[in-house]
């Protein structure tokens, strides 16, 4: 990401591997990393996080430090975790978009991604319209 990023002339980002916890921790203020030191938060207006978390989900601690950005790009590998992550993100947020990635024909994998943005944003698709199909896959309903 960084060769890219210089490749690209892109100077407003800055790049670290840490946890969702790790990342939670530090942006709050309740402990440093040294992996972290070369970013000043405060400098930042974040807004919008991106999460392609393992097949278990996120899990109720993550979810609820995703909950205070504006907008949500969430990808999934598991439709029956992204499901359940979803009935915490929702409370929320919305639904903006959502789309289904068939990357291994003839498999029953199936990669999902979902925008979520803040309830407050027009046009979304409230929780109550997303719905449970047999399969444990999601849809959008009436």
């Amino acid at each position: 990401a960084p060769i890219n990023a210089e490749a690209n002339s892109v100077t407003n980002v800055s790049f670290a591997r840490v946890s969702a916890e790790e990342l939670a921790m530090a942006m709050d203020g309740h402990r440093k990393f040294e992996r972290l030191q070369h970013i000043d938060f405060e400098s930042y207006k974040l807004q919008t996080v991106l999460v392609d978390p393992p097949r278990v989900g996120l899990g109720p601690t993550v979810a609820q430090f995703l909950a205070r950005f504006q907008r949500i790009v969430y990808i999934s590998c598991n439709p029956v975790t992204l499901r359940s992550d979803l009935d915490s993100l929702c409370k929320t947020h919305d639904i903006k978009r959502l789309a289904a990635f068939d990357q291994f024909p003839y498999t029953d994998h199936l990669e999902m991604g979902v925008l979520l943005v803040c309830r407050e944003a027009p046009h979304s698709i409230p929780a109550d319209r997303l719905h449970h199909l047999q399969s444990g896959y999601s849809a959008i309903g009436p």
